[in-house]
């Protein structure tokens, strides 16, 4: 620490802080436009001027940095003056139109003039023209409003990696614009968080109110892995914009596209306010009373003839821990039925298995030990749009001198900004890592997959595999950081592979981290949505303690996997299925043989927000509440467990989904006892234990199957289908639910078939031209688009889009091990519409 004295007050404070940084850690406020802590100071402004005794000019505060001794004085005449001709020059151009802004009473020019007092006009130059721009769907730029503080160029370079934003022209002329040419708006909104005045605004806001008549609450993201905390404002029962925060949560206050304007789905007209029953082949709407009794009486009568086994249940890797912990409750001691999963079983059963699977713990990364991590290494992942503040980490790791290797087949958002993107063979994640593997561990198992054979399989060299070691070889291996995603955890032997890079990981001192498609993924599997474990991914040979807590005997024998469920209902082993928050017709790959294993059920319900695809097929809809409508936790990818509150309430007759599961329950004559939702989680913290600020669990070193010598790594050749259709992500959906967003649709209304021009040149396609993409699964048609970058023969499309999805025509083939349908890539044919 080092003394300085400010306005005649002596303090202690850390060394390296700038003026302004030490004077807020004191308590003196200093009036600034251009400063922003999480910002580089720019020091352009001029309101933040102090004087330094023995320095006969004024200082920026936000440049100048304190050291011992120092003398600062913050309030002077002087220094008062001085601020005040940059407010009068600020005005000059400023138009007075605080009375419909909506940055009225959270404005810094605004709050800063009334401090300041009257701020005479005295110099006659002609105001800017009010230009405000609307090229961007989602941001209004108003550059009459603009101080010219470049808080916003900054943030989208510096925070978001953007480099959307630049300054134009010179002087009072300087425009801030999107520059075309330049960096591709991601449409985060930093720009609107860190504008000091109303240059930059939410159009999904724009006049929907003032502060004060607003009411301001926190909750969580419903939407990706990361957990983000998101502020809130409702008016009259309503949600009227979301943003970020000033540095909090996980997610440090910034939020993606998907955070700050996808919320837009909770207010849709098309929510679901009543239970619908299905009645002379039509769901007709019905009372709460009446829709739980059917469904009671239809699931007994079913359980009574063919037993517990023949009901199955999809817990849902969106609903709250609470949620499925009581549905997994209601499968196991209501029906008897240990036929139990979610959509996680697509995206994170295979890491949660390999890591399982371990003798001892691997050392787990946080978000914050991306940030300050020396190297990541990203294996089958696109952070950057699967969880866009993930992303953000490593751009931070980027921006602070770090280096991120990123081994990955597709073209991707986080190949633009790694170090080194190492372009491997679609399907050659696995055989990668277990090449890896032997480098480090020297296992006998490993032998198989020498540096020849994988760089082989990878088709890649001898200096790209050195590359891809370096981050487990190198120095500073203990602030090395491995990334996991989908082309690994959707492969064949995912969960070995994962086995194999955690102890590797292990061995170097580095730690690891899963990409998550979905809000609740982790939490679902930890709270025992799964087919052979209880909650706290306990065992179901260590029953006996929940049976206690229970009061009832639950199923000795594993239950089936999603896609055995759907396998078991079209062979009539599996009559009914009960599915709370999951979309199957929409999430899970080849949609026909899902259709088929739905249609075939006896007795189908669902639980959901809105009447999707999967809902339209069943035989009992039930409305649910949404994550701003609810409480409970939800537990992110670094395993944090958060909780959150309803900010507003559901429409209609709909409940939250803890409330009709213990509804349910009552109905069928083995009614759960709790009163409130603290007293699940009182259960839940009884039966699995707390670590800090995340769930213990505990790992049992089971033994994980090797691949073959006869395994095929990557696609097999198919002259009739002769392109490589490979799938990513978009920033702009995650789900069915995010195409009822307003906001993301405005963002990208649809997706396309990206191929390479000469593959299209091939095919006398156009860009924009409407084709018909075909696989051995199914069938879809999509608009065409051009990308250089794709190698000849291969396609790519984003997920997510309901014009256009490619889960249709994906293979379910499962992995033996997870029971993971393996759906990144598939061969395809290609026509003009």
């Amino acid at each position: 620490m080092i003394k300085i004295r400010m306005n005649d007050r002596e303090f202690e404070v850390e060394p390296g802080l700038t003026v302004i940084q030490a004077a807020d850690r004191v308590g003196i406020y200093i009036p600034r436009f251009c400063y922003l802590e999480k910002l580089s100071p720019l020091g352009g402004c001029r309101m933040c001027l102090i004087s330094l005794k023995g320095i006969g000019k004024l200082q920026t505060a936000c440049t100048t940095p304190v050291r011992e001794d120092m003398v600062v004085i913050t309030e002077s005449e002087e220094i008062r003056k001085a601020r005040r001709a940059m407010l009068e020059f600020q005005l000059l151009n400023h138009p007075l139109d605080c009375f419909y802004c909506d940055k009225a009473t959270e404005c810094d020019l605004q709050n800063l003039t009334y401090e300041f007092g009257d701020i005479r006009r005295r110099h006659d130059f002609p105001r800017r023209k009010g230009i405000i721009l609307y090229e961007n769907p989602l941001i209004e730029r108003n550059l009459e409003r603009c101080v010219h503080c470049e808080r916003c160029i900054r943030a989208c370079k510096e925070i978001q990696g953007a480099h959307a934003l630049s300054a134009t022209r010179r002087g009072r002329r300087t425009e801030v614009r999107e520059v075309p040419g330049g960096g591709e708006c991601e449409h985060c909104g930093h720009c609107i968080d860190v504008c000091p005045v109303g240059a930059n605004l939410d159009r999904l806001f724009t006049y929907g109110g003032r502060p004060a008549q607003m009411e301001k609450g926190k909750t969580i993201c419903a939407y990706c892995g990361c957990g983000c905390t998101l502020t809130m404002n409702t008016r009259g029962g309503k949600i009227m914009r979301v943003r970020g925060g000033t540095d909090e949560g996980v997610n440090r206050g910034s939020l993606c596209a998907r955070g700050r304007f996808g919320w837009g789905m909770v207010h849709h007209p098309d929510r679901l306010t009543r239970p619908r029953i299905k009645k002379q082949g039509k769901l007709v709407e019905v009372d709460w009373d009446e829709a739980l009794l059917f469904t009671a009486t239809r699931l007994q009568k079913i359980i009574k003839e063919k037993g517990g086994a023949a009901v199955g249940g999809l817990g849902s890797a969106r609903a709250s821990d609470e949620a499925n912990y009581l549905f997994q409750r209601f499968m196991r001691r209501v029906i008897g039925s240990n036929h139990i999963d979610s959509s996680a079983r697509l995206h994170y059963t295979a890491g949660l298995i390999g890591r399982l699977s371990l003798k001892t713990e691997a050392r787990e990364a946080a978000l914050e030990d991306v940030r300050n991590a020396s190297k990541v290494l990203i294996i089958g992942a696109d952070p950057v749009e699967t969880n866009p503040i993930l992303g953000l980490a490593v751009k931070k790791m980027l921006w602070k001198g770090g280096i991120a290797v990123l081994a990955d087949p597709r073209i991707t958002r986080t190949g633009r900004i790694a170090t080194r993107h190492i372009r491997i063979r679609p399907g050659a994640e696995v055989p990668l890592i277990l090449g890896l593997g032997l480098e480090i561990l020297k296992e006998p198992s490993l032998f198989r997959f020498s540096r020849e054979e994988v760089m082989r399989i990878c088709g890649i060299l001898s200096p790209e595999m050195d590359e891809i070691l370096s981050v487990l070889t190198g120095p500073e291996t203990q602030k090395s950081v491995v990334l996991m995603g989908r082309g690994v955890l959707q492969a064949p032997f995912g969960a070995t592979a994962v086995s194999v890079l955690l102890r590797a990981a292990a061995k170097a001192g580095a730690s690891y981290l899963f990409t998550m498609d979905h809000n609740n993924e982790r939490g679902s599997c930890e709270m025992g949505a799964l087919p052979d474990r209880l909650p706290g991914l306990v065992p179901l040979s260590e029953r006996e303690r929940f049976e206690k807590v229970w009061g009832d005997r639950i199923p000795a024998e594993p239950g089936l996997s999603a896609y055995d469920m759907l396998h078991a209902a079209k062979e009539g082993t599996l009559n009914a299925l009960y599915i709370m928050g999951e979309n199957p017709m929409f999430d899970f790959p080849d949609t026909k043989f899902v259709e088929e294993g739905l249609n075939s059920l006896q007795f189908l319900v669902v639980q959901d927000l809105f009447m999707t695809r999967t809902a339209s097929m069943a035989d009992v809809v039930l409305p649910a509440a949404s994550f701003a409508e609810k409480s409970g936790t939800f537990t992110n990818l670094e395993g944090s467990v958060q909780s959150f509150a309803p900010l507003i309430s559901p429409p209609g007759d709909a409940m939250p989904d803890s409330r009709i599961i213990v509804e349910l329950s009552r109905k069928m004559g083995k009614g759960f006892p709790f009163k409130s939702l603290s007293e699940v989680r009182d259960e839940i913290h009884a039966l699995v234990p707390v670590q800090g600020w995340k769930r213990k669990i505990p790992v049992d070193g089971m033994d994980l199957p090797y691949p073959g010598a006869d395994v095929k790594w990557g696609p097999a050749d198919d002259p009739e289908f002769p392109f490589l259709l490979l799938v990513n992500s978009s920033l702009y959906r995650n789900g069915s639910m995010s195409n009822l967003a307003a906001g993301l649709v405005r963002g990208q209304d649809k997706a396309g078939v990206f191929l390479n021009p000469l593959d299209a040149e091939e095919l006398k396609i156009e860009e924009g031209d409407k084709i018909i993409l075909t696989s051995r699964h199914g069938e879809i048609h999509a608009e065409a688009g051009l990308c250089h970058s794709l190698s000849r023969g291969t396609i790519q499309m984003p997920e997510g889009f309901v014009n256009a999805g490619p889960k249709g025509l994906l293979s379910h083939d499962l992995d033996p091990v997870t029971r993971t349908p393996m759906g990144r890539y598939v061969q395809a044919k290609i026509r003009k519409l």
